[in-house]
């Protein structure tokens, strides 16, 4: 079994594989997710400690 830990994966393009793949399925939902998911403002800016989840 091949494990990969978060500190190792390039997060950025896992979520972009993940919407891409999404948009496939359902382009509403792709939307949605675009529209209220924080992750892409988290990734880019990762030293900015003062953004909370």
């Amino acid at each position: 079994m091949c494990r990969s830990l978060i500190i190792e994966r390039d997060l950025r393009r896992d979520y972009e594989e993940i919407i891409r793949v999404t948009g496939w399925i359902s382009p509403d939902a792709r939307e949605w997710i675009e529209e209220h998911s924080r992750s892409l403002k988290l990734l880019v800016a990762p030293e900015d400690i003062t953004m909370k989840f």
